[in-house]
């Protein structure tokens, strides 16, 4: 039996949210429960321990998985997402640790 996973996610990704159109939306829900079933799937980022990436049209979604917890980082088009996730990243365990 695969193991539960929470989601949850970064304060910051909301405002990623925003900028898309409903489409793209659309596409990221069905996202969401694919990435929940087997997060592991995705391609795995150097750089950011475990941390992974989906390509969604021209976007990048990109998550942490600590345990049993998805963390969405961060969803924006391939140029801006990769400079963006890593300090995302670090404020998200910056946060958790306190």
């Amino acid at each position: 039996m695969s193991p539960k996973y929470e989601i949850k996610f970064h304060p910051d990704f909301f405002k990623d949210l925003h900028k898309l159109d409903r489409l793209e939306k659309e596409r990221l829900v069905k996202l969401y429960v694919r990435i929940k079933e087997n997060p592991t799937h995705f391609k795995h980022l150097r750089g950011g321990e475990n941390c992974y990436s989906v390509r969604v049209g021209d976007l990048r979604v990109i998550y942490y998985l600590e345990s049993s917890v998805i963390w969405f980082l961060i969803v924006d088009w391939r140029g801006r997402v990769y400079e963006e996730y890593l300090k995302r990243l670090y404020n998200l365990k910056e946060k958790v640790r306190n």
